[in-house]
């Protein structure tokens, strides 16, 4: 009797508490459909992302293969769409913004999409400008009304989060409201009882104070009437408890600590990773940061070869023990068959297997981006290492961030080596003769060294064309690439200066070097299409030396002029230009036409 304001305390708290729970339960399936809507959303804006890319590219190359997102983002798109709008019907605001987002969708694959389809790639007129401006826009009203709909949904998600705090603090206050009615209630049925257990209450007050300030290891001794024993039982046991959760909460904030110290290490790697897009860079970035993340004494990154099922060696640290070969064929040794199966795999004296933590002598982890295995992270130790879950976890983590930072890197390199190219012959391209003759012809003249520029012109090649069509003419023309290009030395360089003009850059070459290279590759060209050509074919060049300091206008201006001499002296013929300030001599080659 005396305690039953404690008991009608303790069944509020427990009314409260089920309260809570049931207020939650209200708001979190509304809760999931909207994660659901936004996890959709998004579904729905990349695949959008993949078709509007999709179709540019194949506009602006003409290579099909640019249509396969354009194609195979329609499925998800549509299962996107079908999820967004069922998970936003029970909110009218959000239905109305989710199907404002459907029209714009539409709006664009249903008004521009077709009409870009139709006109095909390569057109520059005002009509296909017209109808990309117009696509443009199509799509901005679709990002922003996906933008629109995101901020409704993530609205949403946060007055459902401010409804759960509120719960959460009301239910809090509530239960500290009745502890504390519980506690004064406590007090005064104690001063009732203080003439009867005055002492034994004395000493498990004591106890209480000691336990309160920290010392868990204070037992109070079972004495006096049958509830104050009770009680000291109770207090020892839950004295116990506590130590037992407190040597569990000192554990698991010394995990957490570990794991947010390892979480910072390996964001602070990724960060590094991703501080290049040199892909040499971020090779030895990742091979440095995963050794010193991993325990392993040594460390190897492999890249999937683009045109072989091998993997080619990028970056080893560490005590390494270089491989036999730089190229290592799928299935073939640790990381071979890492790359094979797409898992994790170690080694240990007893052979290979999966992921699983344990001693071990090497781990192989896969770096896989875009759904593909780009290469493999390998690490070896002559000893045996100890690797926990955890650390696996951890270099998983690392692995998939180095995988990222590596794809990028490699697509930053692929980009730009298409940027510097020539689409039919494999050159390089009118934009990068002008960069490097604008820096060789500082090099030139900061050192004083020689070098020639050269222009040539495939000769009769409009009658070429028109006799046997403009495919076998791109056929010619990529083997005079092949040609120019095994003709000279690695330093120097071939170009393709428009049509069925080229360009070439003879480095630390004087004149009399360069006309006894333009001899050769006539020679050349004339062996390759003897018989290949109805009548052969032949190349007029124009020489002009890049000392002096003219600007490369002038001396492109220079070799062009000279090149044209040669064709009106006969064709098959070089021709060497004199440059001077204020005229420019043409001087005939030792080469008559033929």
């Amino acid at each position: 009797m005396a305690f039953r304001p404690v008991m009608v305390a303790l069944a509020v708290v427990m009314l409260i508490t089920l309260v809570r729970f049931a207020a939650v339960a209200q708001f979190d399936p509304r809760q999931d459909r909207y994660l659901d809507a936004k996890a959709a959303l998004a579904t729905s804006r990349q695949s959008m992302l993949d078709q509007q890319t999709g179709l540019r590219g194949w506009q602006l190359s003409g290579d099909r293969r640019f249509l396969a997102p354009y194609l195979s983002a329609r499925a998800p798109l549509e299962r996107a769409d079908a999820t967004l709008l069922a998970n936003t019907s029970h909110d009218p605001r959000l239905a109305a913004l989710a199907l404002s987002n459907w029209r714009d969708q539409q709006a664009w694959i249903d008004l521009w999409v077709p009409r870009a389809l139709d006109t095909g790639p390569g057109s520059r007129s005002r009509s296909q400008i017209s109808l990309n401006l117009e696509g443009k826009r199509l799509f901005d009203d679709y990002r922003q009304s996906a933008a629109t709909l995101f901020q409704g949904i993530d609205g949403r998600l946060a007055v459902l989060h401010r409804r759960d705090w509120q719960l959460f603090w009301f239910g809090a206050i509530a239960q500290l409201l009745v502890a504390l009615f519980a506690l004064l209630s406590s007090r005064r049925q104690l001063r009732r009882l203080h003439g009867s257990v005055a002492l034994p209450l004395r000493e498990l007050l004591v106890v209480v104070r000691r336990v309160r300030e920290g010392d868990l290891s204070a037992v109070a001794r079972a004495n006096g009437p049958t509830e104050l024993r009770e009680i000291a039982v109770e207090l020892a046991e839950t004295t116990e408890a506590l130590a037992a959760a407190r040597a569990r909460g000192d554990q698991r904030e010394a995990q957490l600590a570990t794991q947010a110290e390892s979480s910072e290490r390996v964001l602070e790697l990724a960060r590094e990773f991703n501080a290049t897009l040199d892909l040499a860079a971020a090779s030895e970035s990742v091979v440095n940061g995963t050794l010193r993340l991993s325990g392993f004494p040594s460390a190897r990154v492999w890249l999937a070869d683009a045109d072989r099922p091998v993997l080619r060696l990028s970056r080893a640290a560490g005590e390494v023990v270089e491989p036999s070969s730089e190229l290592l064929r799928l299935g073939e040794g640790l990381g071979g068959r890492t790359a094979q199966h797409g898992q994790t795999m170690f080694a240990t004296d007893e052979g290979v297997g999966l992921r699983r933590p344990g001693a071990m002598l090497g781990l192989a982890l896969p770096m896989i981006a875009g759904g593909r295995t780009i290469g493999v992270v390998e690490l070896s130790s002559p000893q045996p290492v100890e690797v926990d879950n955890a650390s696996l976890h951890l270099l998983e983590t690392l692995t998939t961030h180095a995988a990222l930072a590596l794809e990028a890197a490699r697509l930053h390199r692929q980009a730009q080596e298409l940027g510097r190219r020539d689409a039919l012959t494999g050159l390089l391209n009118r934009r990068q003769l002008d960069a490097d003759i604008a820096e060789e012809g500082r090099r030139g003249n900061r050192y004083d060294r020689p070098w020639t520029f050269v222009l040539c012109d495939v000769d009769h090649f409009k009658s070429l064309n028109d006799q046997h069509g403009h495919l076998f003419g791109d056929e010619v023309l990529r083997d005079v690439a092949v040609t120019l290009r095994d003709g000279f030395r690695d330093t120097d360089a071939a170009y393709r200066y428009g049509g069925e003009e080229f360009a070439l850059l003879l480095r630390e070459t004087d004149m009399a070097a360069a006309t006894a290279v333009v001899e050769r590759l006539q020679s050349a060209i004339e062996q390759r299409f003897a018989g290949y050509v109805p009548g052969g074919l032949t190349l007029s060049f124009g020489l002009a030396s890049g000392r002096g300091s003219q600007s490369p206008a002038e001396l492109i201006a220079a070799a062009d002029a000279a090149m044209y001499r040669a064709k009106g002296d006969g064709r098959n013929c070089w021709r060497v230009a004199e440059q001077e300030p204020t005229a420019m001599q043409l001087i005939p080659s030792a080469r008559v036409a033929s």
